[in-house]
């Protein structure tokens, strides 16, 4: 099967793919596609000052689609055409999120069960814009007491739907939203429904090597990464130059790994004010020297730095005493 025109995306995470990370991922996959964090219509319409700056992006992120979630129609149309004026490429609607605090007022994966609301808001967000307009869904409600014969009719009967309404292509994550962040992955729907549709569909979630995204790709048109790349900035180009049949590049060793760090903070530097950053990068600190022998001293000296200057010292020291990296662990702790 020829891989080499799938296009790889960068699945958004909330605290995790701002512009920095995006940047980052995409300084070494050109072609990866990114998409803004989540984002409320209805605070884009009132564009309050965090919605802004999670919008905002540089020029090296384009193409980049919008993320938005709500319930309101109304709320979708005119958050998209703002969207659209912040040159954004394409509005991606979140109807996979399985969040408890907001499906209980019938936002994200709850619309699921609303199938004419999804309807409507897909059309009339599509109609307000010129630029595509894509869904993330999941494979059904709950799953329980369905075989799988009836959730594949199901999910096709509801991407039906999306597609009818004008959705230019669809993500799908393969789990239902009772099974939340855990469960089995159950890919055969997904393959099941791209057989049945005339538009894109992209398979979201579980990928954590090339030989993954091989054996999962199969006739689907795209792949999103989710987790796998907090602590696997490279990992976007790695799955890239398998599907275009290139050689991979080798796991990181340190140096390459304090390298992207360094990278990374400069990026978080200028994009945030100078305590923002500190605060964002703590969380990356830590994913960045995870595997490294005495991690622990080391995180605790990382997350007490306040000023960038202080963190290549640091580093350097390590590197210096340490001689600690062994890129044949990589995975094992996962």
């Amino acid at each position: 099967m020829d891989n080499s025109k799938k296009i790889i995306g960068l699945s958004p995470m909330a605290s995790y793919t701002d512009s920095a990370f995006r940047q980052l991922v995409k300084y070494f996959c050109p072609d990866v596609k990114l998409v803004t964090e989540l984002i409320s219509a209805d605070w884009l319409n009132y564009t309050s000052k965090k919605t802004a700056e999670m919008i905002n992006h540089e020029v090296n992120e384009k193409p980049l689609a919008v993320q938005l979630f709500w319930k309101h129609p109304e709320f979708f149309e005119s958050a998209a055409k703002i969207a659209e004026k912040m040159w954004a490429a394409e509005i991606d609607i979140n109807m996979w999120c399985p969040a408890k605090k907001v499906i209980h007022s019938w936002h994200w994966s709850a619309l699921i069960l609303k199938p004419e609301l999804a309807f409507e808001i897909v059309r009339r967000t599509k109609a307000a814009v010129k630029i595509p307009v894509s869904v993330k869904t999941r494979l059904a409600w709950n799953r329980s007491d369905m075989t799988q014969d009836e959730v594949n009719k199901w999910l096709l009967k509801f991407c039906k739907w999306l597609q009818d309404a004008w959705a230019s292509h669809l993500v799908i994550h393969w789990r239902t939203v009772k099974q939340w962040y855990s469960w089995f992955a159950d890919w055969e729907p997904i393959y099941y429904i791209k057989k049945h549709l005339d538009i894109p569909v992209y398979w979201n979630w579980d990928i954590k090597t090339p030989e993954d995204a091989l054996k999962k790709v199969k006739d689907l048109d795209w792949i999103f990464v989710w987790r796998a790349t907090v602590w696997d900035p490279w990992l976007c180009r790695r799955i890239s130059q398998a599907f275009k049949w290139e050689k991979i590049d080798d796991l990181p060793n340190w140096e390459k790994r304090k390298e992207t760090l360094l990278i990374h903070m400069k990026l978080n530097v200028e994009t945030k004010w100078e305590k923002k950053w500190i605060l964002e990068m703590r969380k990356h600190f830590a994913l960045y020297v995870k595997w490294l022998k005495n991690a622990k001293e080391l995180r605790n000296l990382l997350v007490r730095v306040e000023k960038m200057e202080e963190v290549e010292p640091i580093l350097e020291m390590w590197i210096e005493s340490e001689k600690p990296w062994n890129s044949a662990n990589y995975f094992e702790e996962k």
